[in-house]
């Protein structure tokens, strides 16, 4: 099984699962967002280190760039693809068969668009609550000023 970062603090794939779950109101687990927003705050509470969190916010902030990535490949993909059935209709194929094709290539672009959607909002969120949780041991802990003295 391939090693996921931060797996010991946090599994991303099952609160991915749990986040578009959340979206769509069927959670089991959370009612309302605020509730899995704690959750993950009390799960990401237990990176120790500052260091420890910002290596996960670059994870989660180049995870995030590959998913963007791949949406813009796939919606390419897709035009490419209903282009050529168009072409088909063209030159007298089964016109209902090629429509019913490119129907299905649709409700494709459509599902994959909304799950490309909700894993970019969950990375987001998660940076989200990453950069909350640094700031407010920021300020719990502020940088030590160098103080003048004055005579």
């Amino acid at each position: 099984m391939k090693y996921a970062p931060y797996s010991e603090i946090i599994n991303l794939s099952e609160e991915l699962k749990e986040y578009r779950k959340l979206c769509r109101g069927k959670s089991k687990k959370f009612t309302y967002y605020l509730e899995w927003k704690e959750y993950i705050l009390k799960q990401l509470s237990k990176l120790d280190t500052v260091q420890k969190k910002e290596n996960l916010k670059h994870f989660l902030i180049s995870n995030n760039r590959v998913n963007k990535n791949m949406k813009s490949y796939f919606t390419t993909l897709m035009i490419f693809c209903i282009t050529i059935f168009i072409d088909k209709i063209n030159e007298n194929y089964n016109f209902l068969a090629l429509v019913v094709i490119i129907l299905m290539v649709l409700f494709q672009i459509m599902y994959q668009s909304d799950k490309n959607d909700k894993e970019y909002c969950f990375y987001c969120d998660l940076i989200e609550i990453l950069e909350e949780i640094t700031k407010e041991e920021a300020d719990i802990c502020p940088t030590p000023k160098q103080t003048t003295k004055t005579q």
